[in-house]
């Protein structure tokens, strides 16, 4: 909300994704507007970061049928990462390395990558 996405919750429990983000407000000239699925965890704890990337009481990893972004709060670092889906599923967790300066960790390139939702 604080870069200008609107941003839904879905009624009850029952949805795959945690919010609905519309990005007509800031969407590029002759952009279509979308609504993107969002899965949001949080992390905190020491470091490396592991991020669980599955759900529900049976742990079914999170596939691209669930949510389109996997969105990841560092607390410590206060640092988001916004992964594509299709990039990790149907991993059940993945590994997160933003204390290390020159990571080339696997998803270090979605660091504060809020670009994909514009």
């Amino acid at each position: 909300m604080e870069r200008g996405l609107s941003v839904s919750r879905p009624f009850g429990e029952s949805a795959a994704y945690d919010a609905v983000v519309d990005n007509r407000a800031l969407r590029r000239e002759g952009a279509q507007s979308c609504l993107w699925r969002i899965q949001v965890r949080s992390v905190s704890g020491a470091a490396p970061y592991r991020v669980t990337t599955f759900h529900g009481s049976c742990k079914r990893p999170i596939t691209r049928h669930d949510a389109d972004f996997l969105a990841v709060f560092i607390v410590p670092l206060r640092t988001w990462y916004i992964i594509p889906v299709r990039r990790f599923a149907p991993a059940m967790g993945l590994w997160l390395f933003p204390h290390v300066i020159a990571s080339r960790g696997r998803y270090e390139r979605y660091r504060e990558s809020w670009r994909l939702l514009f």
